[in-house]
């Protein structure tokens, strides 16, 4: 007969150096999960990047706006905020935001698609490399210090950024893909070990 070894659930949870939240670690979402089904509501705020991706994205500028429509700035000197905001969370502790035009984030086209993710997919880059911000890439879940939380600004707007208690999906694995950006894929797989609880004989 098999039973289920009683287990205490984490009020946090630390991986190779990153906190994850209390409410991540027993979250669950009301959709299946991970975003296939993204509308890009969660782009209609803007992002904040660090220069070093504003300065890569300006690199791929004619590419970029070649995915853009008429809704959006095709002038890349109206992509991005002049100011320079403070957060140590981005190398340096500075960050560019990029601009709101239309209720939407500049890159965000009417069909709720990213122009960078667009011609990223379109484009050869070198090893590793990136065009989309990391914190897009990152998004529901965003990071204070080393703390990794649940960013509540588009909660409501799709099943897969919603946090519901009865959910048919662990938020763990929902966002599967995103903690794996942080923690890489033997983290993904100590946090996964850490939250299911074990069985034996």
């Amino acid at each position: 007969m098999r039973s289920r070894t009683p287990t205490r659930r984490p009020t946090a949870l630390t991986i190779d150096g990153w906190r994850l939240a209390a409410r991540l670690v027993r979250a669950r979402i009301s959709g299946r999960g991970p975003c296939a089904d993204c509308d890009g509501s969660c782009c209609r705020h803007g992002a904040y990047v660090s220069l070093a991706e504003r300065d890569r994205i300006l690199a791929h500028a004619t590419g970029i706006g070649r995915m853009m429509d008429a809704s959006q700035p095709r002038d890349p000197e109206r992509w991005f905020d002049r100011r320079r905001h403070r957060d140590s969370d981005f190398p340096g502790g500075v960050a560019n935001a990029t601009r709101v035009q239309g209720r939407k984030c500049v890159f965000r086209t009417r069909e709720g698609l990213c122009a960078i993710q667009r011609w990223e997919e379109r484009t050869t880059l070198a090893g590793g490399e990136r065009l989309k911000p990391f914190y897009c890439r990152l998004f529901p879940l965003t990071t204070d210090g080393r703390t990794v939380d649940f960013h509540p600004l588009v909660a409501g707007a799709r099943p897969c950024c919603t946090i519901d208690r009865r959910g048919e999906t662990r938020a763990v694995d929902a966002w599967r893909d995103e903690l794996r950006m942080l923690v890489g894929t033997s983290g993904l797989r100590r946090l996964r070990a850490v939250l299911t609880p074990s069985r034996r004989r």
